[in-house]
């Protein structure tokens, strides 16, 4: 099992694995309109998003897992699922439906 970190106690910190903030990659090409690859980081965020969300608002299914939210996430996007946009052209969803099933939203924001 990887080792998972956070980099700091902010809400903008991201959770790092093995020393990095890449908990996955979105290739380029995989969704309309984006042209680069894309890291997905988890930040450790607020009530509203990131891991603070998870264990605030999925408490029982990450208690269920047996591991912390990083762990759970990092283990999620090691695998395949379905892909799509939604509300927001910013969000993407990613529908991951190998046991345990999870939705997980992505924002897309562009760092310039």
């Amino acid at each position: 099992m990887p080792d998972f970190a956070k980099e700091g106690d902010s809400p903008s910190s991201r959770w790092l694995v093995d020393g990095t903030s890449n908990f996955g990659m979105i290739r380029a090409g995989t969704v309309s309109g984006i042209d680069m690859d894309l890291p997905i980081w988890l930040k450790v965020g607020t009530s509203a998003y990131g891991a603070t969300h998870i264990l605030t608002k999925h408490r029982r299914w990450i208690s269920d897992q047996g591991l912390e939210p990083a762990a759970v996430i990092y283990e999620k996007l090691g695998q395949r699922g379905r892909m799509y946009t939604t509300e927001s052209g910013a969000k993407i969803k990613l529908a991951l439906r190998i046991n345990p099933a999870a939705l997980i939203l992505l924002e897309y924001i562009r760092y310039d």
